[in-house]
């Protein structure tokens, strides 16, 4: 079993692929990984958008569990990353995968205290929004089985339940879908 992620002496599980840690080898991803290390503990949403260049776009604060953006405002943003935070500390929201698409983002990204969440936009595009929604219902079920497994026979502490129970749903839902997903832990 592959323990990556240490939280307050508990540990969070995570399978192969290995998490891997933030790119800071070009400017685009120490800009990434700065702003991320900026928002990771912030009480509200924080957001903004980065091109491939790493410059800033569009930099917003939201409310405790959402951010929102106008449709002109999302037309501007196509193939770059959306990073943001979730003072909740769990991965993507539906809302968030449906922005990615929505705005169709090269990448999105959610920081929390514990680590980053990352979803990539597939070569051939983000699938549709049916493809997304039964990929969903299905991935929900498969966290539930794999989450019991590693509460009940693996040693996950139940106070890290809601957090890996969406890390697998996630999870899940990338790989019926073939989009590249992963959890980078803290740098």
């Amino acid at each position: 079993m592959d323990l990556n992620v240490r939280l307050h002496h508990e540990w969070i599980y995570d399978r192969p692929p290995r998490q891997l840690p933030a790119d800071r080898s070009t400017a685009r991803g120490r800009a990434i990984a700065d702003w991320e290390e900026q928002i990771r503990f912030k009480p509200l949403e924080y957001g903004a958008f980065f091109d491939a260049a790493g410059n800033k776009h569009l930099e917003r604060q939201g409310e405790p569990k959402r951010i929102g953006f106008t449709q002109a405002e999302l037309k501007q943003v196509a193939d770059m990353t959306f990073c943001h935070n979730h003072p909740d500390a769990l991965s993507f929201s539906e809302a968030d995968v449906d922005l990615a698409r929505k705005a169709n983002l090269s990448e999105i990204r959610v920081v929390t205290r514990y680590g980053c969440y990352v979803m990539v936009r597939p070569q051939a595009g983000w699938p549709s929004a049916n493809e997304m929604s039964t990929a969903f219902a299905k991935a929900m079920d498969i966290a539930d089985s794999t989450t019991v497994r590693l509460l009940c026979h693996e040693g996950l502490n139940k106070r890290y339940a809601q957090i890996e129970y969406q890390h697998q749903v996630w999870r899940a839902f990338s790989t019926l879908l073939s989009i590249a997903y992963r959890r980078e832990p803290l740098t």
